[in-house]
Protein backbone atom coordinates (compact mmCIF):
# COMPACT_ATOMS: atom_id res chain seq x y z
CA UNK A 1 0.00 0.00 0.00
CA UNK A 2 1.47 3.57 -0.96
CA UNK A 3 1.40 6.59 1.00
CA UNK A 4 -1.62 8.09 -0.68
CA UNK A 5 -3.39 5.13 0.22
CA UNK A 6 -2.75 5.35 3.76
CA UNK A 7 -3.22 8.77 4.49
CA UNK A 8 -6.85 8.38 2.09
CA UNK A 9 -7.36 5.61 5.27
CA UNK A 10 -6.04 7.97 8.05
CA UNK A 11 -8.24 10.77 6.46
CA UNK A 12 -11.57 8.70 6.25
CA UNK A 13 -10.92 8.24 9.86
CA UNK A 14 -10.63 11.62 10.53
CA UNK A 15 -13.82 12.81 9.05
CA UNK A 16 -15.66 9.62 10.84
CA UNK A 17 -14.27 11.41 14.34
CA UNK A 18 -14.27 14.78 14.25
CA UNK A 19 -16.16 15.68 16.71
CA UNK A 20 -14.10 12.94 19.04
CA UNK A 21 -11.37 13.32 21.16
CA UNK A 22 -8.69 12.06 19.27
CA UNK A 23 -5.04 12.90 18.35
CA UNK A 24 -2.01 12.06 16.53
CA UNK A 25 -1.57 9.03 18.98
CA UNK A 26 -4.41 7.51 18.34
CA UNK A 27 -4.37 7.95 14.61
CA UNK A 28 -0.83 5.82 14.78
CA UNK A 29 -2.10 3.15 16.52
CA UNK A 30 -4.80 3.07 14.00
CA UNK A 31 -2.55 3.25 11.20
CA UNK A 32 0.05 0.53 12.51
CA UNK A 33 2.85 3.21 12.07
CA UNK A 34 4.93 4.79 14.81
CA UNK A 35 4.18 8.23 15.24
CA UNK A 36 6.54 9.97 13.54
CA UNK A 37 6.24 7.59 10.62
CA UNK A 38 2.95 8.40 10.28
CA UNK A 39 3.86 12.24 10.93
CA UNK A 40 6.02 11.72 8.00
CA UNK A 41 3.85 10.28 5.22
CA UNK A 42 1.13 12.51 6.43
CA UNK A 43 3.01 15.41 5.65
CA UNK A 44 4.46 14.47 2.42
CA UNK A 45 0.79 13.95 1.10
CA UNK A 46 -1.35 16.94 2.54
CA UNK A 47 1.90 19.23 3.62
CA UNK A 48 0.11 18.85 7.04
CA UNK A 49 0.35 17.26 10.12
CA UNK A 50 -2.50 14.58 10.98
CA UNK A 51 -2.91 16.86 14.25
CA UNK A 52 -2.91 20.01 12.29
CA UNK A 53 -5.45 18.57 9.60
CA UNK A 54 -7.63 17.53 12.49
CA UNK A 55 -8.10 20.86 14.42
CA UNK A 56 -8.43 23.19 10.81
CA UNK A 57 -11.23 20.43 9.62
CA UNK A 58 -13.15 20.76 12.96
CA UNK A 59 -12.83 24.62 12.69
CA UNK A 60 -14.18 24.34 9.41
CA UNK A 61 -17.06 22.74 10.12
CA UNK A 62 -17.25 24.69 13.20
CA UNK A 63 -17.28 27.67 11.39
CA UNK A 64 -20.02 26.32 9.08
CA UNK A 65 -22.22 25.43 11.71
CA UNK A 66 -22.14 28.99 13.20
CA UNK A 67 -22.46 30.33 9.57
CA UNK A 68 -26.10 28.42 9.73
CA UNK A 69 -26.82 29.99 13.42
CA UNK A 70 -26.08 28.14 15.32
CA UNK A 71 -24.55 29.01 18.77
CA UNK A 72 -21.27 29.61 19.62
CA UNK A 73 -21.35 27.34 22.77
CA UNK A 74 -22.75 24.51 21.77
CA UNK A 75 -20.15 24.26 18.36
CA UNK A 76 -17.26 24.51 20.87
CA UNK A 77 -18.52 21.87 23.12
CA UNK A 78 -19.42 19.54 19.96
CA UNK A 79 -15.88 19.64 18.67
CA UNK A 80 -14.31 19.25 21.46
CA UNK A 81 -12.89 22.76 23.14
CA UNK A 82 -12.93 23.14 27.11
CA UNK A 83 -14.55 26.33 27.32
CA UNK A 84 -15.47 29.08 24.82
CA UNK A 85 -12.96 30.64 24.84
CA UNK A 86 -10.57 28.26 24.42
CA UNK A 87 -12.46 27.77 21.18
CA UNK A 88 -12.79 31.81 20.24
CA UNK A 89 -8.53 31.54 20.76
CA UNK A 90 -8.05 28.66 18.65
CA UNK A 91 -10.58 30.03 15.84
CA UNK A 92 -9.32 33.64 15.67
CA UNK A 93 -5.59 32.05 15.30
CA UNK A 94 -6.84 30.36 12.38
CA UNK A 95 -9.43 32.68 10.70
CA UNK A 96 -7.84 35.91 11.95
CA UNK A 97 -11.77 37.11 13.27
CA UNK A 98 -13.68 36.36 16.41
CA UNK A 99 -16.58 33.56 15.58
CA UNK A 100 -18.89 36.01 16.55
CA UNK A 101 -18.32 37.93 13.75
CA UNK A 102 -19.52 35.51 11.40
CA UNK A 103 -23.42 36.70 12.63
CA UNK A 104 -22.26 40.01 11.01
CA UNK A 105 -20.42 38.91 7.93
CA UNK A 106 -22.06 39.79 4.39
CA UNK A 107 -23.72 36.86 2.93
CA UNK A 108 -21.32 37.16 -0.49
CA UNK A 109 -18.62 36.22 1.76
CA UNK A 110 -20.42 33.60 3.61
CA UNK A 111 -19.32 30.88 1.13
CA UNK A 112 -15.96 32.17 0.80
CA UNK A 113 -15.05 31.73 4.43
CA UNK A 114 -16.90 28.12 4.78
CA UNK A 115 -14.49 26.80 2.04
CA UNK A 116 -11.68 27.86 3.31
CA UNK A 117 -10.76 24.46 4.51
CA UNK A 118 -12.20 21.65 2.92
CA UNK A 119 -12.16 17.88 2.99
CA UNK A 120 -9.11 16.74 1.68
CA UNK A 121 -9.69 15.52 -2.22
CA UNK A 122 -8.55 11.66 -1.72
CA UNK A 123 -10.96 8.85 -3.22
CA UNK A 124 -9.53 5.44 -3.31
CA UNK A 125 -11.62 2.30 -4.27
CA UNK A 126 -10.73 0.04 -1.18
CA UNK A 127 -12.24 -3.76 -2.75
CA UNK A 128 -11.11 -3.03 -6.18
CA UNK A 129 -9.52 -5.53 -8.08
CA UNK A 130 -7.86 -6.44 -11.62
CA UNK A 131 -6.44 -10.20 -12.35
CA UNK A 132 -3.54 -10.43 -14.26
CA UNK A 133 -5.36 -11.51 -17.40
CA UNK A 134 -3.21 -11.27 -20.85
CA UNK A 135 -6.84 -9.99 -22.17
CA UNK A 136 -6.97 -6.49 -19.28
CA UNK A 137 -9.80 -5.43 -20.81
CA UNK A 138 -11.37 -8.76 -19.50
CA UNK A 139 -8.98 -8.42 -16.25
CA UNK A 140 -10.92 -4.66 -15.93
CA UNK A 141 -14.35 -7.05 -16.68
CA UNK A 142 -13.79 -9.60 -13.44
CA UNK A 143 -12.81 -6.78 -11.48
CA UNK A 144 -15.74 -4.76 -12.09
CA UNK A 145 -18.06 -7.47 -12.01
CA UNK A 146 -16.64 -8.82 -8.53
CA UNK A 147 -16.61 -5.26 -7.03
CA UNK A 148 -20.60 -5.28 -7.66
CA UNK A 149 -21.01 -8.42 -6.37
CA UNK A 150 -22.22 -10.80 -9.76
CA UNK A 151 -21.51 -14.51 -8.97
CA UNK A 152 -19.55 -15.20 -12.65
CA UNK A 153 -16.42 -16.69 -12.90
CA UNK A 154 -13.86 -15.89 -15.66
CA UNK A 155 -14.69 -18.72 -17.93
CA UNK A 156 -18.40 -17.29 -17.87
CA UNK A 157 -17.52 -13.79 -18.42
CA UNK A 158 -15.15 -14.81 -21.31
CA UNK A 159 -18.06 -17.01 -22.51
CA UNK A 160 -20.78 -14.92 -22.43
CA UNK A 161 -19.31 -12.01 -23.14
CA UNK A 162 -18.29 -14.04 -26.30
CA UNK A 163 -14.39 -12.64 -25.62
CA UNK A 164 -13.60 -16.24 -25.45
CA UNK A 165 -13.86 -16.99 -29.55
CA UNK A 166 -12.24 -14.06 -30.84
CA UNK A 167 -8.92 -13.48 -32.66
CA UNK A 168 -8.03 -10.45 -34.35
CA UNK A 169 -4.39 -10.37 -36.16
CA UNK A 170 -2.59 -7.02 -37.89
CA UNK A 171 -1.17 -7.86 -41.36
CA UNK A 172 2.51 -7.46 -39.81
CA UNK A 173 1.24 -9.62 -36.38
CA UNK A 174 1.58 -6.26 -34.44
CA UNK A 175 1.03 -6.82 -30.69
CA UNK A 176 -1.70 -4.24 -30.65
CA UNK A 177 -3.41 -7.16 -32.43
CA UNK A 178 -5.70 -7.62 -29.09
CA UNK A 179 -6.77 -4.33 -29.07
CA UNK A 180 -8.01 -2.92 -32.29
CA UNK A 181 -11.34 -4.43 -33.26
CA UNK A 182 -14.85 -2.98 -33.23
CA UNK A 183 -15.90 -3.34 -29.34
CA UNK A 184 -19.28 -2.50 -29.53
CA UNK A 185 -21.18 -5.89 -29.86
CA UNK A 186 -18.76 -6.77 -27.15
CA UNK A 187 -19.91 -3.79 -24.39
CA UNK A 188 -23.30 -4.82 -25.17
CA UNK A 189 -23.20 -8.02 -24.29
CA UNK A 190 -21.99 -7.30 -21.05
CA UNK A 191 -25.05 -5.97 -20.31
CA UNK A 192 -26.37 -9.11 -19.45
CA UNK A 193 -23.96 -9.92 -17.36
CA UNK A 194 -25.05 -7.07 -15.37
CA UNK A 195 -22.28 -4.41 -16.46
CA UNK A 196 -23.68 -1.39 -18.45
CA UNK A 197 -21.04 0.89 -20.39
CA UNK A 198 -22.72 4.11 -20.22
CA UNK A 199 -20.42 6.15 -22.73
CA UNK A 200 -16.84 7.14 -23.02
CA UNK A 201 -14.44 9.49 -23.36
CA UNK A 202 -11.73 10.16 -25.93
CA UNK A 203 -8.99 12.54 -26.28
CA UNK A 204 -6.06 13.72 -27.99
CA UNK A 205 -3.40 16.57 -27.62
CA UNK A 206 -5.17 19.25 -28.87
CA UNK A 207 -8.64 18.84 -26.65
CA UNK A 208 -9.13 22.31 -24.80
CA UNK A 209 -8.05 22.21 -20.88
CA UNK A 210 -11.52 23.49 -20.25
CA UNK A 211 -12.95 19.80 -21.98
CA UNK A 212 -10.40 18.03 -19.82
CA UNK A 213 -11.05 19.61 -16.23
CA UNK A 214 -14.85 18.62 -17.58
CA UNK A 215 -14.30 15.46 -17.79
CA UNK A 216 -12.11 15.22 -14.87
CA UNK A 217 -15.05 16.61 -13.04
CA UNK A 218 -17.42 14.13 -14.13
CA UNK A 219 -15.11 11.08 -14.02
CA UNK A 220 -14.71 12.05 -9.95
CA UNK A 221 -18.58 12.37 -9.83
CA UNK A 222 -18.88 8.98 -11.45
CA UNK A 223 -16.43 7.34 -9.52
CA UNK A 224 -18.08 8.71 -6.12
CA UNK A 225 -21.48 7.78 -7.20
CA UNK A 226 -19.87 4.15 -6.79
CA UNK A 227 -19.27 3.52 -10.35
CA UNK A 228 -16.22 2.31 -12.17
CA UNK A 229 -14.16 3.71 -14.84
CA UNK A 230 -12.19 1.98 -16.79
CA UNK A 231 -8.82 3.31 -18.78
CA UNK A 232 -8.21 2.44 -22.39
CA UNK A 233 -4.66 3.31 -23.02
CA UNK A 234 -1.86 1.02 -24.55
CA UNK A 235 -3.70 -1.50 -21.54
CA UNK A 236 -7.28 -1.66 -19.68
CA UNK A 237 -7.19 -0.50 -16.25
CA UNK A 238 -9.53 0.41 -13.60
CA UNK A 239 -9.28 3.39 -11.85
CA UNK A 240 -8.97 3.25 -8.52
CA UNK A 241 -9.15 6.71 -7.28
CA UNK A 242 -7.72 9.74 -7.41
CA UNK A 243 -6.33 12.48 -4.81
CA UNK A 244 -5.64 16.33 -5.27
CA UNK A 245 -3.13 15.99 -8.24
CA UNK A 246 -4.76 13.38 -10.46
CA UNK A 247 -6.25 9.82 -11.28
CA UNK A 248 -4.49 6.30 -10.03
CA UNK A 249 -4.62 3.44 -11.50
CA UNK A 250 -4.66 -0.28 -10.84
CA UNK A 251 -1.56 -2.13 -12.19
CA UNK A 252 -2.68 -5.88 -12.65
CA UNK A 253 0.96 -6.57 -13.74
CA UNK A 254 2.65 -5.08 -11.03
CA UNK A 255 6.00 -3.22 -12.36
CA UNK A 256 6.34 -5.66 -14.83
CA UNK A 257 4.93 -3.91 -17.87
CA UNK A 258 6.18 -0.13 -18.36
CA UNK A 259 3.18 -0.08 -20.70
CA UNK A 260 1.03 0.01 -17.77
CA UNK A 261 -0.23 3.71 -16.15
CA UNK A 262 0.31 4.48 -12.36
CA UNK A 263 -1.05 7.87 -12.43
CA UNK A 264 -2.78 10.35 -15.19
CA UNK A 265 -2.08 14.04 -13.78
CA UNK A 266 -4.93 16.10 -14.01
CA UNK A 267 -4.94 19.16 -16.77
CA UNK A 268 -1.64 17.88 -18.41
CA UNK A 269 -2.69 13.76 -18.54
CA UNK A 270 1.13 13.99 -19.45
CA UNK A 271 1.39 10.18 -18.81
CA UNK A 272 -0.65 9.49 -21.98
CA UNK A 273 -0.58 12.08 -24.19
CA UNK A 274 3.14 13.06 -24.05
CA UNK A 275 3.86 9.53 -24.66
CA UNK A 276 1.18 8.31 -27.81
CA UNK A 277 -0.88 11.39 -27.56
CA UNK A 278 -4.37 10.02 -26.94
CA UNK A 279 -6.06 8.17 -23.88
CA UNK A 280 -9.74 6.70 -23.49
CA UNK A 281 -12.21 6.19 -20.28
CA UNK A 282 -14.95 4.19 -20.93
CA UNK A 283 -17.21 4.72 -17.95
CA UNK A 284 -19.34 1.53 -16.06
CA UNK A 285 -21.89 0.78 -13.72
CA UNK A 286 -24.09 -1.65 -12.23
CA UNK A 287 -26.71 -3.30 -14.35
CA UNK A 288 -29.01 -5.99 -14.13
CA UNK A 289 -27.62 -9.78 -14.32
CA UNK A 290 -29.61 -11.49 -16.48
CA UNK A 291 -30.12 -15.26 -15.13
CA UNK A 292 -31.59 -16.82 -18.56
CA UNK A 293 -28.50 -19.00 -19.30
CA UNK A 294 -30.14 -20.24 -22.12
CA UNK A 295 -31.04 -16.66 -23.02
CA UNK A 296 -27.47 -15.62 -22.57
CA UNK A 297 -25.67 -18.54 -24.75
CA UNK A 298 -27.84 -17.39 -27.48
CA UNK A 299 -26.59 -14.10 -27.59
CA UNK A 300 -22.98 -15.30 -26.87
CA UNK A 301 -22.95 -17.98 -29.39
CA UNK A 302 -24.54 -16.08 -32.10
CA UNK A 303 -21.80 -13.23 -31.91
CA UNK A 304 -19.21 -15.35 -31.55
CA UNK A 305 -20.39 -17.14 -34.60
CA UNK A 306 -20.77 -13.66 -36.21
CA UNK A 307 -16.77 -13.02 -35.63
CA UNK A 308 -16.27 -15.74 -37.94
CA UNK A 309 -19.06 -15.29 -40.41
CA UNK A 310 -19.17 -11.57 -40.52
CA UNK A 311 -15.54 -10.54 -39.65
CA UNK A 312 -15.85 -7.08 -41.81
CA UNK A 313 -18.64 -5.95 -38.52
CA UNK A 314 -15.73 -6.62 -36.28
CA UNK A 315 -12.67 -5.65 -37.63
CA UNK A 316 -10.42 -2.38 -38.42
CA UNK A 317 -8.27 -1.66 -41.34
CA UNK A 318 -4.95 -3.74 -41.25
CA UNK A 319 -6.56 -6.47 -39.19
CA UNK A 320 -8.48 -9.45 -39.81
CA UNK A 321 -11.11 -11.22 -37.45
CA UNK A 322 -11.77 -14.73 -37.57
CA UNK A 323 -10.43 -17.06 -40.04
CA UNK A 324 -8.70 -14.36 -42.32
CA UNK A 325 -6.89 -13.56 -38.84
CA UNK A 326 -5.15 -17.01 -39.35
CA UNK A 327 -3.98 -16.41 -42.73
CA UNK A 328 -2.96 -12.70 -42.13
CA UNK A 329 -0.38 -14.78 -39.02
CA UNK A 330 0.65 -17.69 -41.58
CA UNK A 331 1.83 -14.88 -44.37
CA UNK A 332 3.34 -12.91 -42.18
CA UNK A 333 5.52 -15.95 -40.60
CA UNK A 334 6.10 -16.91 -44.12
CA UNK A 335 7.66 -13.38 -45.09
CA UNK A 336 9.69 -12.59 -41.70
CA UNK A 337 9.32 -15.82 -39.46
CA UNK A 338 7.66 -16.06 -36.25
CA UNK A 339 10.21 -14.87 -33.49
CA UNK A 340 8.74 -11.39 -32.59
CA UNK A 341 7.26 -10.04 -29.91
CA UNK A 342 3.94 -9.68 -31.87
CA UNK A 343 4.00 -13.59 -32.58
CA UNK A 344 4.79 -14.04 -28.39
CA UNK A 345 2.25 -11.46 -27.47
CA UNK A 346 -0.66 -13.08 -29.62
CA UNK A 347 -0.29 -16.30 -28.78
CA UNK A 348 -0.35 -15.41 -25.01
CA UNK A 349 -3.74 -13.68 -25.58
CA UNK A 350 -5.39 -16.36 -27.56
CA UNK A 351 -4.13 -18.71 -25.58
CA UNK A 352 -5.92 -17.23 -22.40
CA UNK A 353 -8.93 -16.63 -24.70
CA UNK A 354 -9.11 -20.53 -25.64
CA UNK A 355 -8.46 -21.72 -22.28
CA UNK A 356 -11.55 -19.99 -20.88
CA UNK A 357 -13.57 -20.76 -24.16
CA UNK A 358 -12.78 -24.64 -23.05
CA UNK A 359 -13.77 -23.88 -19.50
CA UNK A 360 -16.72 -22.07 -20.39
CA UNK A 361 -18.15 -24.64 -22.22
CA UNK A 362 -17.20 -27.17 -19.33
CA UNK A 363 -19.28 -25.31 -17.10
CA UNK A 364 -22.01 -24.77 -19.81
CA UNK A 365 -22.13 -28.56 -19.83
CA UNK A 366 -23.76 -28.81 -16.31
CA UNK A 367 -26.18 -26.17 -16.67
CA UNK A 368 -27.65 -27.01 -19.59
CA UNK A 369 -30.53 -29.40 -19.74
CA UNK A 370 -30.96 -29.72 -23.12
CA UNK A 371 -30.84 -33.02 -25.30
CA UNK A 372 -27.41 -33.09 -27.37
CA UNK A 373 -26.38 -30.08 -25.57
CA UNK A 374 -24.23 -31.48 -22.73
CA UNK A 375 -22.48 -33.78 -25.57
CA UNK A 376 -21.83 -30.27 -28.06
CA UNK A 377 -20.81 -28.96 -24.88
CA UNK A 378 -17.99 -31.44 -24.01
CA UNK A 379 -17.09 -31.56 -27.57
CA UNK A 380 -16.40 -28.01 -27.74
CA UNK A 381 -14.21 -28.12 -24.38
CA UNK A 382 -12.22 -30.37 -25.66
CA UNK A 383 -11.59 -28.41 -28.99
CA UNK A 384 -10.98 -25.49 -27.22
CA UNK A 385 -8.36 -27.46 -24.70
CA UNK A 386 -6.70 -28.49 -27.77
CA UNK A 387 -6.58 -25.28 -29.57
CA UNK A 388 -4.97 -23.33 -26.00
CA UNK A 389 -2.38 -26.16 -26.43
CA UNK A 390 -0.98 -25.22 -29.72
CA UNK A 391 -1.29 -21.77 -29.14
CA UNK A 392 0.76 -22.26 -26.36
CA UNK A 393 3.81 -24.13 -28.52
CA UNK A 394 2.50 -21.37 -31.40
CA UNK A 395 4.02 -18.68 -29.30
CA UNK A 396 7.90 -20.12 -28.52
CA UNK A 397 10.06 -17.58 -29.98
CA UNK A 398 12.21 -20.84 -30.61
CA UNK A 399 10.05 -23.18 -32.54
CA UNK A 400 11.09 -24.07 -36.18
CA UNK A 401 8.40 -21.68 -39.02
CA UNK A 402 7.22 -24.80 -40.70
CA UNK A 403 6.03 -26.20 -37.17
CA UNK A 404 4.47 -22.80 -36.39
CA UNK A 405 2.41 -22.85 -39.59
CA UNK A 406 1.37 -26.43 -39.38
CA UNK A 407 0.10 -25.77 -36.01
CA UNK A 408 -1.83 -22.66 -37.02
CA UNK A 409 -3.30 -24.70 -39.68
CA UNK A 410 -4.32 -27.12 -37.41
CA UNK A 411 -5.67 -24.26 -35.37
CA UNK A 412 -7.50 -22.71 -38.01
CA UNK A 413 -8.83 -26.38 -38.87
CA UNK A 414 -9.72 -26.81 -35.20
CA UNK A 415 -12.07 -23.10 -35.21
CA UNK A 416 -14.02 -24.60 -38.55
CA UNK A 417 -15.17 -27.67 -36.59
CA UNK A 418 -16.21 -25.12 -33.59
CA UNK A 419 -18.31 -23.10 -35.38
CA UNK A 420 -19.85 -25.46 -37.14
CA UNK A 421 -20.67 -27.38 -33.64
CA UNK A 422 -21.65 -24.08 -31.89
CA UNK A 423 -24.01 -23.70 -34.98
CA UNK A 424 -25.75 -26.65 -33.61
CA UNK A 425 -25.57 -25.72 -30.55
CA UNK A 426 -27.63 -22.64 -30.90
CA UNK A 427 -30.05 -24.35 -32.77
CA UNK A 428 -30.40 -26.71 -29.63
CA UNK A 429 -30.74 -23.62 -27.84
Amino acid sequence: MNDRQIVAGMIAWIEKNLTAEVDARALAEHSGYSLNRLRQKFFNVTGDTPSGYLRKRKLTEASKEILAGRRIADVSLKYGYSSQDNFTTAFRSYFGIPPGELYQIDSKYKRFISRLREEFSIMEIIRLQQPPFCSTMMGCVKGTADYFDLDLSPPMLFGLSGHAFLINIHHELCPSSPYVWNHEPFLKLLHNLGINHTGDRSFDKSTPMDERRKTEAELKAHLEGGNLVMLTFLEHQLVNGFDEEGFSFLKPWEDECEVQLQRLTFGTWEEALEKEGWVMFDLLERGELKTNVLSNTREALSYALDLFRNPEAHQCEGYRVGFGAYENWITHTKKAGGDSHGNWWNGMVWKECRDMASAFFLELEELLDIPGGKELCRSLGENYRSQAARFDRIKERALDDGERIRLLEENRSAEEEAVSAMETLLGYC
